[in-house]
């Protein structure tokens, strides 16, 4: 997809040699931050010198390091692009409040960067891994 149509949703992150990949949403980011060489062989094993995603509800540029993610399961909630990403929200508060807004999501679906993992990749992105 192209990050470019996605102002409001679009991620990115820049790699410590220097190199910056864009996304087209935060699920395309968690794939990439969870297996980086799957997508780029040159990046296999990188550090993240630094990743920014959209905050869900302002729209806003944060950096996906200390925000707060909400695992969201069901595509009609919510109207971005690849109809299924998890959530970013800057403040803990707000991804409560997100969380808490619906009887199917519970504090079990509040996530850090730290926690994506493959099994949250595949979730999301599982096309990109087969």
């Amino acid at each position: 997809m192209m990050p470019a149509k996605f102002p409001e949703y679009n991620a990115q992150s820049t790699v410590e040699a220097g190199d910056r990949v864009f996304f087209c949403s935060s699920g395309c980011l968690a794939a990439y931050y969870v297996d980086p060489g799957n997508f780029e062989p040159a990046h296999e094993g990188a550090t993240f010198a630094g990743l920014w995603v959209h905050d869900h509800e302002t729209r806003e540029v944060i950096d996906a390091r200390s925000a707060w993610f909400v695992r969201e399961t069901d595509a009609d909630r919510v109207d971005d692009p690849m109809q299924r990403n998890p959530l970013p929200f800057a403040a803990e508060s707000d991804a409560r409040a997100y969380v808490d807004a619906y009887d199917d999501l519970s504090e079990s679906d509040l996530l850090r960067l730290a926690d994506f993992d493959m099994d949250l990749a595949t979730f999301y992105r599982g096309r990109f891994f087969e």
